[in-house]
């Protein structure tokens, strides 16, 4: 009974990773076809302005002072975590582009 379970639970974790990989598939589509992505930009700001209407999203200046001091602390960690991000993928590229051997012209002609 537990092997069954365990097979269960690997097919379900099997499910959720191709799911992931079909719907990364399908965001990288989008990204590359211009019209599709002018869709979907538009399709999200639509999104945005109805919770928008819905008062689901607040702007700054609807929050209370408390609610103003925690999005702004929120915002301060991602962009410190973001520029953090940027900093490491700045220095492995270019400890990367130190440790590359130049490229000759004449590879093919070995």
């Amino acid at each position: 009974i537990l092997q069954v379970v365990l097979m269960a639970r690997l097919s379900i974790e099997e499910q959720r990773r191709r799911k992931r990989e079909k719907e990364r598939e399908r965001r990288r589509k989008i990204r590359e076809d211009p019209v599709k992505r002018e869709e979907q930009r538009e399709k999200e700001r639509t999104k945005y302005l109805r919770q928008k209407e819905k008062r689901m999203r607040k702007s700054i200046k609807e929050m209370t002072p408390r609610e103003q001091r925690q999005k702004r602390k929120e915002w301060k960690n991602y962009t410190r975590a973001h520029r953090e991000k940027q900093k490491l993928a700045a220095a492995c590229y270019q400890k990367l582009e130190e440790n590359t051997p130049p490229s000759s012209d004449n590879e093919d002609a070995e």
